[in-house]
């Protein structure tokens, strides 16, 4: 992927240019995965991938950094109990230059007692690497007053999460699921006034989401079905 962006400042009386950024980032990798079925109800996938970003802006330090990324995983699946049980088990495991690595594994299972019935359970967990930006933001408005300054020191976004739902079927014209939702984080990265007039970002200690989601679908035709959902 090449992806090029272009911020153009203008004064707005003049007309004249005052400034113009330009901001490039360039990704590139392999991906490579392979998949086994030992029986009709049980299969692995394994795989590996490896990627580089070179990122170009004149709003950050030294103008370019590259980051490298290894990362491999591995997920399996198995259906039990005539395939009304299915229980899914994987992990993957991430190298990133500048950041560091990270495993983070995840299982979830589906219980269908009946097929107008559902039960869903899940647990992982997962980072998420801080931003070019995040770290190494340069940038000064002069016109409005302030500045924006990365954070180098900045450590991955770590979190767990877990989530239960139930799903039926009324009569097979009502689909009906409720769904609850938790997230904890740690080192979440949020932006933070940093002094007068400057802005920056850094790592909060923990965080919590929760979240509750209602949806109903209704068929009424067979080419026409309406929806209402409710997310807290």
């Amino acid at each position: 992927t090449d992806n090029k962006r272009k911020y153009t400042e203008i004064v707005r009386h003049s007309g004249n240019v005052a400034r113009v950024d330009e901001t490039s980032e360039i990704i590139w990798g392999v991906k490579n995965d392979a998949s086994y079925h030992f029986c009709d109800y049980s299969k692995v996938d394994i795989g590996y991938d490896y990627s580089v970003d070179d990122y170009n802006s004149e709003r950050i330090y030294n103008n370019k950094y590259t980051r490298m990324q290894h990362g491999m995983f591995l997920h399996s699946e198995t259906q039990l109990l005539n395939k009304r049980l299915t229980l899914i088990a994987g992990g993957r495991y991430d190298d990133i230059s500048g950041v560091g690595t990270h495993v983070g594994p995840r299982v979830s299972a589906m219980l269908a007692p009946t097929t107008k019935l559902k039960f869903r359970g899940s647990w992982g967990s997962g980072f998420r690497a801080p931003s070019f930006t995040d770290m190494y933001i340069d940038y000064n408005n002069v016109f409005i007053g302030y500045r924006v300054e990365g954070n180098a020191d900045l450590m991955p976004e770590k979190s767990v999460g877990t989530s239960f739902g139930i799903e039926y079927f009324w009569n097979y014209l009502i689909l009906t699921n409720v769904t609850v939702y938790q997230n904890r984080f740690q080192d979440l990265i949020l932006d933070y006034v940093k002094g007068p007039g400057v802005l920056s970002y850094k790592n909060v200690d923990s965080a919590t989401f929760s979240n509750i989601e209602f949806q109903s679908k209704l068929y009424l035709l067979n080419n026409l079905s309406s929806t209402i959902s409710y997310n807290y």
